[in-house]
């Protein structure tokens, strides 16, 4: 799938998360296509955390854990894609 237009990724680059991204590990990913995406289609996608929370591994150290749900809409606003991503930023 096309991840770049479904994951908002450099807006993550560019927020309060950017200090994290060199803990940061990407655990898993989901996709649910609506409708077809075709070649020009204009894709835009909103993101919301819908669970933050963290583990604490046997070491002690906290990993913080993120999942985001994502909505991908076309030019002519129908739903193409849903998706769940989950990321975690190890723990110092």
């Amino acid at each position: 799938p096309p991840r770049s237009t479904l994951f908002p990724y450099t807006t993550l680059f560019r927020s309060e998360f950017s200090n994290l991204i060199p803990r940061l590990v990407h655990g898993e990913q989901e996709y649910h296509f609506h409708e077809p995406v075709r070649a020009g289609d204009i894709i835009h996608t909103n993101a919301v955390i819908d669970k933050n929370y963290t583990k604490t591994n046997q070491a002690g150290k906290i990993h913080r854990i993120f999942e985001i749900k994502t909505t991908s809409s076309n030019q002519d606003n129908k739903l193409v894609c849903t998706g769940l991503y989950t990321l975690l930023f190890r723990g110092e």
